[in-house]
């Protein structure tokens, strides 16, 4: 009973905050002080109960660096994911996306996600949720290193933020972010592009010393999306990007060299692979 008690809550504090986001301190202390949860273990199990039903959203993953924070409505979560992908043309540009062939630079965050809504101070723990979704992958800066949010951006009076000036820190967090790229892989063009542009990273044979595999898998189906969270799992790794279009990507590291490759109308993903042969030995 007190879990669902909980999730009561969950839906109250929803309407009492202009972002539905709650510090995990706070969230930890009305479950046990006011929904009879005895524990923070037991909190932590509730919280996950209720991200699987998807009435909060919950990482309890230390390294992600999101576990202080509890997402309180699921749909503005997914309101942060259609600015994204589906992101208004940029006078600025000519009429050009502010997502351009597939890179977002971070000093276009601005134009995105604005206050009161997204004030600067949050966009470092959206992208970090949205790195964590595997919807993008940063390409380089230091937005994702830093996802603390401010106790004046939690606060459950939603008139508090109307007015309120940035502070110094906010601003030098702002400038970081502003710094990096991301690679939004399901905006990147369709197009292959051509051999000559390939060849450039991809040897047409390979070369002395090297060995080349290759693997091809045939599915019956594949989910919208498959490849882009394929490739940024991928580049959450240590292989590096040389160069890719929507339904592919050439990767580096050290001297070995990797391509995927999807055909989306038979669904046959190709692997190919360039490797030194001493490593085999």
């Amino acid at each position: 009973m007190s879990w669902l008690e909980l999730e009561d809550k969950a839906k109250g504090l929803r309407y009492t905050r202009r972002i539905p986001i709650i510090k995990w301190s706070e969230w930890s202390k009305i479950a046990m002080s006011e929904c009879g949860i005895q524990s923070e273990d037991g909190v932590k199990l509730a919280t996950e109960f209720l991200h699987d039903l998807g009435t909060v959203v919950y990482f309890n993953t230390p390294e992600s660096g999101l576990n202080d924070t509890v997402i309180l409505d699921s749909e503005w979560l997914m309101d942060v994911f259609k600015t994204v992908v589906s992101a208004k043309h940029d006078p600025r540009y000519g009429g050009a996306g502010a997502v351009r062939a597939g890179v977002l630079n971070h000093s276009d965050l601005d134009f995105i996600w604005k206050p009161p809504y997204y004030p600067p101070e949050l966009h470092p723990f959206l992208l970090a949720v949205l790195e964590k979704f595997e919807v993008l992958h940063r390409l380089e800066g230091k937005a994702i290193g830093n996802t603390e949010i401010s106790d004046e951006l939690m606060s459950s009076d939603v008139t508090s933020l109307k007015g309120a000036g940035v502070s110094s820190a906010v601003n030098n967090v702002h400038s970081s972010v502003n710094a990096g790229r991301s690679l939004i892989p399901s905006l990147l063009p369709e197009q292959k592009p051509p051999e000559a542009e390939i060849a450039k990273v991809w040897p047409t044979s390979a070369s002395s010393g090297q060995t080349q595999l290759g693997r091809t898998y045939v599915f019956e189906f594949l989910p919208n999306g498959f490849f882009s969270r394929l490739m940024v799992r991928v580049l959450h790794s240590e292989w590096r990007a040389k160069l890719f279009w929507r339904f592919g990507i050439i990767l580096y590291k050290s001297e070995s060299l990797l391509r995927l490759e999807l055909d989306s109308v038979t669904h046959t993903l190709t692997l190919l692979g360039t490797l030194l042969a001493s490593l085999l030995l």
